[in-house]
């Protein structure tokens, strides 16, 4: 590990993380797990808010962790407690990669990105899901497919979430004024299904909303009752 004067550390390399694309690491006594999501490097405590039990074997999937001794839910960008039995939002610390080092900073734990309400005071966009008809509250800074299984809904995907696949593609029929921009992860997986080509096509684990907007999608489950 090593310091700058502004204030981040070295804690890992970034193939340190391609066996299981996460990784724990020490510093100043605390434990810090490194994940992969959606093409990014994240940083969060290892510790459960639970009851402290570390998270780094749990099971990753649509850009949250699961802890594998009760099952609490969080979510790896804001560090939202999703799910119980976990109540306390999980530390999250902002993060960098330089030259295939990650660096932290571990004096500053990173808030939850401020949701600025929509029109209306609602603080959620919808998105409607045809030809399922379903739709789904996106939060500010979500992507679709963690709102979606947030929500319970089935929607296809092989890698969960972390752009690897494309399974999860959808073609935006309304509110296209209102998605995120298309970054690097998402236009490298759009090139190799063949969809680059077609503004209309974006991943759901990668497109975030502004507004209200309507896709094509089959495949989209609604929960059960």
């Amino acid at each position: 590990m090593r310091d700058l004067t502004d204030g981040w550390a070295e804690v890992a390399d970034v193939a340190d993380l391609a066996p299981k694309g996460r990784h724990v690491c020490e510093l100043d006594g605390r434990s810090i797990l490194l994940c992969r999501t959606g093409g990014e490097v994240v940083a969060v405590s290892n510790s459960c808010t639970h009851l402290g039990q570390p998270l780094g074997q749990g099971r990753i999937m649509g850009g949250r962790i699961y802890c594998p001794h009760h099952s609490a839910c969080f979510n790896l960008r804001t560090g939202e407690a999703e799910s119980g039995p976990a109540v306390t939002r999980l530390p999250c610390y902002p993060v960098r990669v330089e030259d295939g080092r990650v660096w932290i900073r571990p004096d500053w734990p990173r808030p939850a990105p401020s949701a600025d309400p929509v029109p209306g005071g609602s603080t959620e966009y919808k998105i409607t899901v045809d030809p399922a008809g379903a739709v789904i509250g996106v939060r500010p800074g979500e992507p679709v497919l963690s709102a979606a299984f947030r929500e319970g809904y089935r929607w296809p995907s092989v890698c969960g979430g972390e752009a690897m696949c494309g399974t999860c593609f959808v073609k935006v029929t309304d509110g296209a004024e209102h998605t995120s921009p298309v970054g690097d992860a998402e236009q490298t997986r759009l090139k190799h299904i063949g969809r680059a080509n077609d503004p209309s096509i974006r991943l759901a684990c990668q497109l975030k909303l502004s507004g209200d907007v309507g896709v094509f999608k089959r495949g989209v489950r609604k929960p059960e009752g």
